[in-house]
């Protein structure tokens, strides 16, 4: 009887998922923070929020790792990058994304209008929508499971974290590199909007603790490539790449493993997910060692929003 109900159980906590999840994609927040709570352990919180002045003692604790610069002389940096990065621009013809960029991303053509919408108004007024963030890998997951194309996601994890990297050194440089020799001052500006931030959220016990923040990259900035069948993204250390091919996604998977330590970063392959979207057993080598990837069923982290073949996401969708 026990095992007849445990199995009832489990049944109705899988199609409870399955729903939740379905929901999510349909942008329901609510859902979205009950799923992601549940999945969490909370026992840690217990022994940090039992002092009277935790929250004196986690914000010293986090300010002490990403607010180590005067916030006023970064801002002022940063307002001096993007100042001369807009001198650029008045010099420079502004190239509005066209839909024949746009076509190896998304086929579908009403949501390649808006995101081609999305990407012109972010270059011209480097304002960042939220929504951009996941959109792309979404609509890319959610065809390939409708459409049965072979498809996969790799979420990749970067050994060095970036909690203390000087957000206006990173600017400055993209903005040399990129932005002066490289001539593309428009698109450079939107990025570097990306990279300042002066604080962060720490989410402890359903409450959201406000720390100052000078250095370390932003939990805004993100970025994402396509070309063709394959594509890549980043958000902080978290990176994913994705492919319509498990020989390419190997391909991939090789470059980097060589690529990275060169400049003194290494892939991690116990933290290496794996998502595709085929019953069958896939194992692909990461910097050495096998990697077995996860079924449709599997859900991956991408932006900071579940992700799976079967259920969407609960990211934003552009």
């Amino acid at each position: 009887m026990w095992k007849s109900a445990r199995k009832l159980q489990q049944k109705e906590q899988k199609q409870w998922k399955k729903t939740a999840m379905k929901k999510i994609a349909e942008q329901d927040w609510s859902v979205k923070k009950v799923l992601v709570e549940i999945s969490r352990d909370h026992s840690w919180e217990l022994s940090l929020t039992e002092r009277d002045d935790w929250k004196t003692t986690l914000r010293k604790h986090f300010e002490a790792i990403f607010n180590k610069q005067q916030q006023g002389e970064v801002a002022a940096k940063m307002h001096a990058i993007l100042h001369r990065l807009s001198c650029l621009c008045k010099q420079t013809a502004w190239k509005p994304f066209t839909m024949e960029a746009l076509k190896a991303i998304l086929p579908h053509p009403i949501w390649r209008e808006r995101l081609r919408e999305i990407f012109n108004d972010m270059l011209y007024t480097a304002r960042i929508e939220e929504s951009i963030e996941a959109g792309a890998t979404v609509r890319l997951a959610r065809m390939a499971h409708d459409w049965g194309l072979e498809f996969y996601i790799a979420k990749l994890d970067i050994r060095k974290a970036f909690d203390s990297v000087f957000q206006e050194s990173l600017a400055q440089h993209v903005s040399e590199v990129v932005g002066e020799r490289g001539g593309q001052p428009w698109e450079v500006r939107a990025w570097v909007s990306l990279v300042h931030a002066d604080k962060i959220a720490v989410q402890v016990a359903g409450e959201s603790v406000p720390v100052q923040q000078s250095n370390g990259g932003s939990r805004k900035s993100c970025g994402f490539g396509c070309t063709g069948c394959q594509g890549w993204g980043e958000h902080m250390d978290d990176n994913y790449i994705w492919s319509t091919s498990r020989r390419h996604l190997q391909h991939l998977l090789k470059d980097l493993s060589e690529r990275l330590p060169r400049q003194g970063l290494h892939l991690h392959p116990i933290k290496t997910d794996i998502i595709h979207n085929d019953e069958g057993k896939v194992t692909v080598e990461v910097a050495g060692q096998t990697v077995a990837a996860k079924g449709p069923h599997h859900i991956i982290h991408v932006l900071g929003s579940p992700l799976s073949f079967h259920g969407g996401t609960a990211g934003s969708l552009v």
